[in-house]
């Protein structure tokens, strides 16, 4: 028979063995400090919660120094309070849960984080979750490592002046190496990102010999399309199979526009952006999107209309017109003078197209508010038809504007395209 003291030593002495191997097993928290293609046990993902492993924070110091210089650029034109670093698990190639980051726009973090942890849930593979910055923020090289990530500021593929959208934090590419991005050149010999994708470039529908292909069956299409993203394994004149980005959602403003928008009353006057600033210059040469009649109705939209014209009638500018990207506003919303009608009135006009140039041109001065102190001769035609909708009334209108009024008419459209009169000093014709 043991006596009591000793069941009771051994009883502690036990306890202690058992903790002792719990440490030795190294149990993982999802507040340990994180660190992505680490793995972690069933069990401590049990024990925490899946939803514990799944977090969107904003970007500290410490995050945003990997990315300096490298996925952010200095000429990018996103605010560090406008992305969002996410902490998500993944399964992957052995199907065992391991740590990823990602960084994304604040807009669509939530939208993100619930995919990632729905794939997750369902034992869906993800070989690697890591920043872009491991790889210096180069596309090939993260792409031929089969890494899934979301932002790095560049420019679309052949444009200089566009961002794409993973220079907004609006896309994520997945498993990229067997999923690769490929277009049929003028030549007609094929470009394919990463390069060492081409054996799971073609004839993709019927095989089953490639590994993480998504297409239409699988899971992650399914989960990110129903979040609102399209895929580019759907686009016509190019495919890429790795990459899902937000839809553009013309039926109402932005947070960031909203916020922009709001940020003073109606009578106070919007920050125009000027060339001399390298991120201002971005977005004045940066396409502009359609507005819908649900925005038109906004209070949102009233605001904006009535602080452009408080901005333009403002003695200091002697402005004659204004566009909405100079105010921050990527959309297609100008207002103009109208010196063809009586009083010369200010006038609202969204999503104006000029239909129609006349052979006839005129030789005229302009400058313009975003390019402050220069002026510059640029031959303009003398006659256009637009076609718009009345900013006031809802309307839609056609009609021939000629003269001096036609002159502001194009100069303040061309905004909406990113275009300058600068752009035409060279070559003295218009486009």
């Amino acid at each position: 028979m043991i006596r009591r003291k000793y069941l009771l030593l051994f009883v502690v002495s036990f306890t202690l063995l058992l903790v002792g191997c719990d440490n030795d097993l190294g149990y993982q928290s999802p507040d340990d400090e994180w660190t992505a293609q680490t793995l972690v046990s069933e069990a401590d993902v049990e024990r925490s919660g899946v939803d514990a492993w799944f977090r969107s924070e904003t970007i500290s110091d410490r995050i945003f120094n990997r990315m300096w210089l490298k996925s952010w650029k200095e000429d990018c034109p996103l605010k560090r309070s406008e992305l969002r670093y996410l902490k998500m698990l993944h399964r992957n190639a052995d199907g065992n849960p391991q740590r990823g980051e990602m960084v994304v726009n604040a807009a669509i973090a939530d939208k993100v984080i619930d995919v990632f942890r729905r794939l997750y849930q369902a034992d869906y593979r993800i070989e690697r979750m890591v920043f872009i910055d491991n790889y210096d923020a180069d596309d090939e090289s993260s792409m031929r490592a089969n890494n899934s990530s979301s932002f790095n500021f560049r420019f679309m593929t052949g444009s200089t002046t566009k961002i794409s959208k993973h220079g907004l934090g609006l896309a994520i590419d997945i498993n990229t190496l067997y999923n690769p991005y490929v277009k049929q050149k003028d030549d007609e010999s094929w470009h394919i990102e990463p390069a060492t994708g081409e054996p799971y470039a073609f004839d993709r529908e019927n095989r089953t010999d490639i590994p993480y292909k998504i297409d239409h069956n699988d899971l992650a299409y399914r989960l990110f399309t129903e979040a609102g993203f399209e895929w580019g394994g759907d686009w016509t004149s190019l495919k890429d199979y790795q990459h899902f980005e937000i839809k553009d959602t013309d039926d109402c403003f932005s947070e960031h526009e909203i916020n922009l928008i709001r940020s003073h009353d109606t009578t106070s006057l919007m920050r125009i952006l000027t060339v001399d600033n390298i991120n201002d210059s971005i977005l004045l040469r940066t396409v502009s999107s359609d507005v819908s009649k649900e925005m038109m109705a906004t209070k949102e939209y009233e605001l904006l209309v009535n602080r452009m014209l408080a901005t333009v009638r403002n003695p200091e500018n002697e402005g004659v017109g204004i566009a909405a990207p100079q105010v921050g506003i990527l959309r297609r919303i100008v207002a103009v003078q109208r010196f063809d009608k009586e009083g010369y009135p200010f006038e609202i006009l969204v999503n104006p197209e000029i239909i129609s140039y006349s052979e006839q041109t005129q030789l005229g001065t302009e400058g313009c508010l975003s390019i402050p102190d220069k002026e510059g001769e640029v031959l303009r035609a003398a006659d256009i038809t637009v076609k718009y909708i009345d900013g006031k009334t809802s309307e839609s209108r056609e009609e021939k504007i000629s003269g001096f009024t036609a002159v502001i008419f194009q100069h303040e459209i061309d905004h909406l395209y990113g275009r300058l009169y600068i752009d035409y000093l060279s070559s003295g014709s218009q486009e």
